[in-house]
């Protein structure tokens, strides 16, 4: 048999940081698309007019 791995606050705590970091992350990168998105958007809306 295996050992058991005890009982780690710094386990825990490290996968507590990295799960916040991912999340963070991907709430970033869904803000970045949407402006991405909307930016391309605006282009096709604003192709129709001459200055």
């Amino acid at each position: 048999m295996k050992p058991r791995v005890g009982f780690s606050l710094g386990r825990i705590g490290a996968l507590a940081a990295n799960t916040f970091t991912e999340a963070l992350r991907q709430k970033v990168f869904n803000v970045l698309l949407l402006v991405a998105l909307a930016l391309i958007a605006s282009g096709l809306f604003f192709r129709q007019f001459s200055f």
